[in-house]
């Protein structure tokens, strides 16, 4: 007859790498037929360096879509991989989120052990924002008040356009404008804003509010 025995052996991590070590079974039956009969059986253990998984994000424009990347050192080679939110099972994912986002990358050796490691994604944009004041009726001085900007560029409406920080401009012709400025910030991410202008006549009609009733001298008070 036949006899089967199942010996479950965990190793235990003690975080030193010793290289492959081994060690030895024996088995020894002993009965009436056979007398005594011993197999032995070596078993080797390799040691692995600690499983480190690592990711880097990225800085993008509104928009745009990042690239990540997931790596991975020590452990047992047979890695599985994972990025949350869904971004794939591999070591390069992915994504476009409308603000910053930190996504986690995470990997699973062959024995079974797991490691996780954080991906930020931030969203790169400057702050456009101005002022105008006249400097006469068609003449308009632009004061910009944009934060974390490094270059611009006005829209006036008009087909022209200038790249000066604060220009000046004087408009052909009376009319409601609307001014863009489109702000870029160190990486050239554009964002803009617009506002409305009104250019009036430089020759207007007085029309008096109010009559003056006496009055010899044909002019009525305001």
């Amino acid at each position: 007859g036949s006899d089967t025995a199942n010996i479950v052996i965990t190793p235990l991590s003690d975080l030193l790498n010793e290289g492959i070590e081994t060690f030895t079974i024996t088995i020894t039956v002993t009965g009436k037929c056979v007398g005594s009969i011993s197999k032995s059986l070596t078993l080797y253990i390799s040691d692995t360096e600690p499983l480190i998984a690592s990711a880097t994000g990225a800085t993008i424009c509104s928009g745009d879509v990042a690239t990540l990347k997931g790596s991975v050192y020590g452990g047992l080679p047979g890695y599985q991989y994972s990025w949350s939110a869904g971004l794939g099972n591999d070591t390069i994912a992915f994504a476009a989120p409308l603000a910053n986002t930190t996504y986690t990358f995470t990997v699973t050796d062959t024995c079974g052990n797991s490691q996780s490691a954080p991906a930020t994604v931030d969203i790169s944009a400057p702050t456009p924002d101005f002022n105008f004041a006249f400097n006469t009726v068609t003449n308009v001085a632009f004061t910009n008040l944009s934060a974390g900007a490094v270059s611009q560029t006005w829209y006036f409406e008009t087909g022209d356009s200038s790249q000066v920080f604060e220009p000046s401009y004087t408009y052909p012709e009376p009319g409601v404008y609307d001014v863009t400025l489109v702000a870029y910030d160190a990486l050239g991410c554009p964002e803009s804003i617009t506002k409305p202008l009104t250019i009036l006549s430089e020759f207007a009609i007085f029309v008096p509010n109010c009559f003056t009733p006496g009055k010899k001298d044909e002019r009525n008070d305001v």
